[in-house]
């Protein structure tokens, strides 16, 4: 009796030993399947994207239209100041400080008291501006449009541009579409004026040349807002003295003239005097 249950047990024993060896096997082969299919799906990956790249594998076409993409790939990138530098010597300064000054007696005198506001404020603005040097900006024209600090100008929102220098620095103006800004201006230097001009013209339309008399200006509805907005173009290489500063000014005047006030005519004057005898 006790050798025949020594048998029977070594016999469940083996059984039990083949069970658990063949499981272990079942595993083994599980894993270096789970291996191989692994290493087949990447050599499969890696083939498709080879044959994607080299065009063999296109997709195919839809009946559905799409709009066609431009990627925002950069096209050519320079360094420049953020802000032109206001450089105020003695003599200038006072011209200055002493034609606001005259032109804020004379609104005190009409009671305009909020555009007396308004030039105090800009008089603030240019103190500032000149006695704090501005900082370096990155501008880049990519295959979508013109990028300036991280601000993007889409070609279909602009609308010419030309080139412009004062005392040795030289502008990008862009004339854009939009309602603000107007025109958008990018200092630059003269060896990427060439790089930029060919990139460009692709592009937008450059006005160089073109040509805008004061007759065409004043019929206009706002003969000074028009000097301000497209003066630059008469003398495309040149950019007269405090030319700039009356940009600045331009909302002002368009709100003091959408009101009719019976200041107009003095600005009206200056505008003439800047076309006729500044631009010469």
């Amino acid at each position: 009796m006790a050798t025949s249950f020594k048998k029977k047990v070594g016999n469940e024993f083996e059984e039990i030993l083949k069970i658990l060896s063949g499981e272990l096997e079942l595993r083994e082969k599980e894993e270096k399947i789970k291996v191989l299919k692994k290493k087949a799906i990447e050599s499969k990956k890696a083939e498709t994207r080879k044959k994607i790249a080299e065009k063999d594998i296109v997709l195919e076409e839809s009946d559905i239209p799409t709009k066609k993409v431009v990627q925002n790939i950069k096209l050519f990138e320079w360094e420049a100041l953020e802000r032109y530098e206001f450089k105020f010597e003695g003599k200038t300064l006072w011209i200055v400080l002493s034609a606001f000054l005259l032109f804020t007696l004379y609104l005190a005198i009409l009671g305009q008291y909020w555009l007396m506001a308004a030039i105090i404020s800009l008089v603030f603005f240019i103190y500032v501006a000149g006695t704090n040097k501005p900082g370096k900006i990155k501008h880049r024209i990519t295959a979508r449009g013109v990028d300036t600090g991280g601000k993007l100008y889409e070609w279909f929102m602009l609308n010419n541009f030309w080139f412009s220098i004062r005392n040795g620095q030289y502008f990008l103006i862009l004339e854009t579409k939009l309602r603000y800004p107007r025109a958008v201006i990018l200092l630059l230097g003269e060896a990427d004026k060439d790089a930029i001009f060919v990139l460009l013209q692709e592009k937008i339309f450059n006005s160089i040349g073109e040509v805008l008399e004061w007759s065409n200006r004043a019929h206009s509805k706002c003969a000074v807002g028009g000097f301000l907005n497209r003066g630059f173009k008469s003398h495309p290489l040149r950019f007269p003295n405090f030319k700039f500063l009356l940009k600045i000014t331009t909302p002002f005047v368009r709100v003091w003239i959408s009101i009719k006030s019976p200041i107009i005519q003095p600005f009206l004057i200056l505008n003439y005097y800047i076309e006729t005898v500044i631009t010469l």
